[in-house]
């Protein structure tokens, strides 16, 4: 009242699925990007040839133990594909230990999206308006808009946005959506922001019209010490840095001992915009001009240098820095040339000394 059950005989499979695709879907809602096999895809049951039904206790691939229903990673995907391939081995043991293994493969694609920016703005340039209060102004593009099957937030790295005020120079923008499984999406662009307004001198003698005219001095004789404020670049009312414009100094300066007649300073400027000309020149005329004619009273007490002493005598320039020029043959009252030299002499006479006039430093002069 039984059967013989044929010990040899190994289990055999059916209803295994093979070269099946799951795909994941544009959002899956699986942050571990993971694939769910579901249960029909696995081999469903084993038969023997006596009919004895056998249950499938594991399945195997190259990288783990798996079951049916269990999470398959997406990466590594297949070189130069969106996919990734697995091979799965399915054991069954009937009761008394016969054993037959079966081969499932399948690919697990993802063909999730990230956001998509439908717009991006384009990179523009912008002028600050003429109004020289004004030193800044918004970008003023319509912000990026985005879509996408899932939950995006968007934001820019720096912070800024299209109403954040913007200064002279570059500023980028770089825009970055990401929905709520970590895929992202860029925008970036860039606005220019260009100020055209011309530089302004201040303090040059030019800007009022005024040139600077000084009596020769009673000490000096031909010559007189000139005074006058170094002029300064602005624009949009405030005063521009080193690293904003650039000026170039004459030789001539404030404090110097002019001589007489009409000597022409100019200061000139280099705006180091790449986008703007080169600005005008500060020019002006230094005069020196002697008042009255001179009159003979005698011989002053002037200390004059002896036989036998070196060096300059009394009230003559010993030290700083000499203007001498080249007069115009026609108006000898202009001086169409100059040269500046520093100036380093000894004073004849034990009593006398080096020292400086004017209250600048740049003449000095012999005196007891």
């Amino acid at each position: 009242k039984g059967f013989l059950l044929n010990m040899t005989h190994t289990p055999t499979s059916s209803n295994c699925a093979t070269d099946l695709e799951t795909a994941l879907g544009l959002c899956s809602g699986l942050g571990t990007k993971y694939c769910i096999v579901d249960t029909d895809h696995w081999c469903s049951k084993g038969i023997d040839e006596v009919g004895t039904s056998i249950v499938i206790e594991t399945y195997e691939d190259i990288y783990f133990k798996a079951s049916s229903g269990d999470s398959f990673p997406i990466p590594p995907q297949d070189p130069g594909g969106d996919s990734t391939h697995y091979t799965v081995s399915a054991i069954a043991t009937d009761g008394v230990g016969n054993k037959a293994t079966t081969t499932i493969t399948f690919s697990v694609i993802d063909d999730r999206e990230p956001p998509r920016f439908t717009h991006c703005p384009m990179s523009q340039t912008l002028i600050l308006p003429n109004d020289s209060s004004i030193h800044s102004m918004p970008g003023a593009f319509a912000p990026p808009t985005t879509e996408s099957d899932c939950t995006v937030n968007m934001w820019e790295l720096g912070g800024k946005d299209e109403t954040t005020n913007l200064t002279e120079g570059v500023h980028l923008f770089d825009y970055v959506a990401e929905d709520e499984h970590g895929n992202q999406a860029s925008c970036k662009f860039q606005i220019t922001i260009l100020d055209k307004n011309d530089l302004v001198w201040k303090d040059c003698p030019q800007v009022s019209n005024v040139n600077l005219t000084e009596p020769t001095d009673a000490l000096l004789g031909r010559y007189a010490i000139v005074q006058w404020t170094e002029p300064t670049i602005y624009r949009r009312g405030k005063k521009l840095n080193s690293s904003q414009v650039t000026i170039h100094y004459p030789d001539l300066k404030p404090g110097m001992a002019f001589p007489l007649g009409k000597t022409q300073v100019i200061y000139t400027a280099t705006d180091l915009r790449a986008h703007m000309p080169t600005p005008n020149n500060c020019e002006f005329e230094v005069e020196v001009v002697d008042l009255e004619d001179p009159t003979f009273v005698g011989w002053g007490d002037v200390h004059r240098c002896q036989s036998g002493e070196s060096g300059v005598p009394e009230y003559e320039q010993c030290g700083g820095y000499k203007i001498e020029v080249t007069k115009n043959i026609t108006n000898f009252r202009h001086n169409v040339n100059y040269t500046v030299s520093t100036v380093d002499f000894d004073c004849c006479g034990a009593t006398m000394s080096c020292q400086e006039y004017g209250g600048t430093g740049l003449y000095k002069m012999c005196r007891q």
